[in-house]
């Protein structure tokens, strides 16, 4: 940059900015998630594209040295990922069936519960799992009654 553009430039005006158009992609994203039709769904969030947005959700912190100074990006890294980590989990949850769901719920508590801890440094995150798959159970037997009325 020249001598006089480099005056005129303000990086604490092009970062906010910056941000305020990445919080509005993300609120649209999600507005478009909730509204649209799983046909356009389909064309807009393929595995490539979610693929690449996780990614870049993840590894930010790989892009900064190493170093005190960066340690906020790899905590949010970390929390970032053990929450992509749950709501993934839970989802999965939601298709186990037959004989080996119990189990299946069990172990899924079981990792989401160590690498969520591991990840984010919070006891706490047990509440929250459990919370999940509380939530996840109710909703199981709200669906096995209203099977059993039907039959």
């Amino acid at each position: 940059m020249e001598e006089a553009e480099r005056k005129r430039f303000n990086r604490s005006n092009y970062n906010k900015r910056i941000r305020d158009v990445a919080t509005s992609a993300i609120d649209f994203l999600v507005l478009f998630c909730q509204r649209q039709d799983e046909s356009e769904l389909d064309k807009t969030l393929t595995d490539e594209r979610v693929d690449r947005l996780a990614t870049a959700l993840i590894t930010t912190s790989k892009r900064k040295s190493a170093g005190e100074k960066h340690k906020g990006a790899v905590e949010r890294d970390f929390r970032l990922a053990a929450m992509l980590m749950t709501k993934g989990i839970i989802k999965c949850l939601e298709r186990s069936e037959g004989p080996f769901e119990s189990m299946a719920l069990q172990a899924g508590r079981e990792v989401m519960l160590s690498l969520g801890e591991a990840a984010t440094g919070q006891r706490q995150y047990f509440a929250h799992v459990d919370g999940l798959l509380a939530r996840l159970r109710d909703e199981r037997r709200k669906e096995g009654r209203e099977r059993e009325s039907l039959a």
